[in-house]
């Protein structure tokens, strides 16, 4: 979970990506609510 030290300089518009513990890649949360209240959903095109 990111709090509010975890966001300072960091654009919020994009959604929080995480490391992978599997492999060296980044993972993007299908649904997360930062700690502004902006809801981030992931939606595939």
């Amino acid at each position: 979970m990111l709090n509010k030290t975890d966001q300072i300089g960091v654009d919020t518009n994009i959604p929080p990506r995480f490391d992978c513990e599997k492999c060296p890649g980044k993972m993007v949360a299908i649904f997360y609510i930062g700690v502004k209240g902006k809801i981030y959903k992931y939606e595939e095109n």
